[in-house]
């Protein structure tokens, strides 16, 4: 037999938890009718949980109320691998529920109903605590709100206009090694420049100085020229001297 193309998808697998049954009672004319109301969690264990409550005469009839409801209700729950992103508090009523991320392999730290809650939201490492009121419809309310409330780390990047870019521990190191020799290099850069003016400024202020400068060397120059002379001196008498020995010699 053929399928239909109109056939209805296949249903996925969600998972039930019943965190809470009481029986109530409507005080009437005639007596009271008693009644029963379940508080029911339901999620995929991939990020997707709800809750919701029924009411009718039978257990299982508000259990099935409650559990369509809660599809009804089922919200999307940003995560970071297997934990939450960030620590939050939540209150509902008289109950106040506080989640905090976990490291992995910690496990679910919480009490019934909000174990159930993190199980069918699939977040498997988690740490909670209740304070206030304990009923279970109000503990879960509270847990669900707390979900409610979290901010993925796309969601941030988004709200502040950031681009996401992964960088390894070595492309921080590289990068902070080439901001380093940059800054070094501006300095030095900066300090010859300094010098640079200061020799200049220096020059504008004492031309007279250099000057005098100038002239002390072209004097120290001639000094040594001068005392270099007389140190020829003898040396010429001498060879006169020589000559004219030479030429007595020769005469007798």
């Amino acid at each position: 037999m053929e399928t239909s193309q109109f056939a209805k998808p296949e249903a996925e697998e969600l998972l039930e938890e019943v965190v809470g049954v009481n029986r109530v009672a409507k005080v009437v004319k005639g007596g009271r009718n008693f009644r029963f109301n379940a508080a029911v969690v339901v999620g995929d264990r991939s990020g997707r949980v709800g809750g919701g409550v029924g009411k009718a005469q039978e257990i299982s009839e508000a259990i099935r109320k409650a559990a369509n409801r809660a599809k009804k209700s089922m919200k999307s729950v940003p995560m970071v691998g297997s934990t939450v992103p960030h620590a939050v508090w939540s209150r509902f009523g008289g109950a106040r529920v506080m989640l905090k991320p976990a490291s992995p392999g910690t496990g679910i730290v919480a009490g019934n109903v909000v174990r159930s809650v993190m199980e069918c939201a699939g977040i498997s490492d988690v740490v909670t605590k209740c304070l206030g009121s304990t009923n279970p419809i109000n503990v879960m309310r509270a847990a669900l709100q707390a979900l409610e409330q979290m901010t993925g780390p796309d969601y941030v990047r988004a709200l502040r206009g950031v681009d996401h870019v992964k960088a390894t521990h070595e492309d921080v190191a590289a990068e902070m090694a080439a901001e380093k020799e940059r800054q070094e290099t501006a300095a030095q850069a900066a300090a010859e420049e300094r010098s640079t003016k200061q020799e200049a400024t220096q020059e504008e202020a004492h031309p007279e100085q250099q000057v005098e400068e100038e002239a002390g060397e072209e004097s120290g120059d001639t000094t040594e020229a001068e005392q270099e002379a007389p140190a020829d001196k003898p040396s010429e008498e001498v060879a006169a001297g020589e000559t004219s020995e030479t030429s007595e010699t020769s005469e007798k």
